[in-house]
């Protein structure tokens, strides 16, 4: 007796579902037993183990680089990882040329197509230069300011900028 296509596939079908049944009730029934019920909610994700040895960060990220190029230019790596201190800003303002001095002060502005960032010691001079430069139809990427009491960068679009008194501060 031949039986059908139709019935074969269905009869595979059914087999089918019925071995990913017991496969499934095996790995969701959870233990009874207190104890390893305790071990089993601590320690609940099987692939685990493998994950730790696949995903071993410090297999593929390394120092190296970072090494050379402080060496390369007279640093010692394991000095520098211990100096937390801030590195301060070598710069001149773009309007006046000036050293800037007054960091609490900084306020930078990056033109698009312009590999650096324009430098300025004060709010007053980056807002007159950024009027200027979108008066000669500048794109700017981003307007920065310095926050005086933390001393961090922030969006000069979301910083504060007192407006009553001559000097422009963030969070003032």
């Amino acid at each position: 007796m031949r039986i059908p296509a139709s019935l074969r596939g269905a009869g595979s079908c059914i087999a089918i579902v019925f071995l990913l049944a017991l496969t499934v009730s095996g790995c969701a029934s959870l233990p009874t037993d207190p104890p390893e019920r305790a071990v089993f909610e601590q320690n609940n994700d099987p692939l685990e183990p493998l994950n730790r040895n696949i995903l071993d960060i410090n297999q593929f990220v390394t120092d190296k680089f970072i090494r050379t190029a402080l060496s390369q230019v007279g640093r010692d790596y394991d000095a520098e990882l211990k100096n937390y201190a801030q590195l301060p800003l070598k710069a001149k303002d773009a309007t006046t040329g000036a050293d800037i001095t007054d960091f609490s002060r900084v306020a930078q502005i990056w033109v698009k197509d312009e590999p650096k960032l324009r430098h300025f010691n004060s709010p007053e001079n980056a807002l007159k230069a950024l009027a200027a430069l979108e008066k000669e139809g500048k794109t700017i990427r981003v307007v920065y300011a310095q926050d005086r009491e933390s001393g961090i960068k922030l969006f000069a679009n979301q910083a504060n900028l007192d407006r009553p008194t001559p000097r422009h501060s963030s969070f003032h």
